[in-house]
């Protein structure tokens, strides 16, 4: 609400300092309305969800600043409700990133088999597509016939 009580700095040096705090953000790409730079900080932001909820989890840090400092990921349910809206509760990131590379060595390790029933899989649709391929070019052909035949009774 404009003037609505006595300034302590001038209207001048206020509009300045909104000028150089939104030049300030935009050249660090905080540009307003786009979030993107909050919602995509870490590579696991918006990846894991919840097994309880269906919500994503976000990244917490516990002991922030102190020896016993740690990185969890808590369900967003969890950290809005506690236990009685979720009871997930926190999971390390070196649990997760453990996990994660365990599941990645699992499916580098099975690729051919992965891989190969994919394949088969792309070389049967590959397949479907000829033939319906094929069986568009048959119809025009028996449209084509159709016609001539028509022709030839209509003489």
């Amino acid at each position: 609400m404009k003037d609505s009580h006595p300034a302590i700095i001038s209207r001048e040096d206020f509009e300045k300092a909104q000028e150089l705090m939104a030049e300030r953000a935009k050249s660090k790409g905080n540009i307003e309305g786009n979030r993107d730079k909050y919602t995509n900080r870490y590579a696991l932001t918006g990846t894991i969800v919840c097994g309880n909820c269906g919500n994503t989890f976000k990244r917490h840090i516990d002991n922030c600043g102190t020896v016993s400092e740690s990185v969890c990921w808590i369900c967003s349910t969890y950290i809005i409700g506690r236990k009685k809206s979720c009871g997930m509760g926190r999971v390390k990131e070196e649990t997760i990133k453990g996990l994660f590379v365990k599941i990645f060595n699992q499916l580098y390790n099975d690729r051919a088999k992965l891989l190969g029933d994919y394949k088969a899989k792309l070389e049967r649709e590959k397949l479907t597509e000829l033939d319906n391929e094929r069986i568009g070019k048959l119809d025009e052909e028996i449209e084509r016939l159709i016609k001539q035949e028509r022709a030839l009774f209509d003489q």
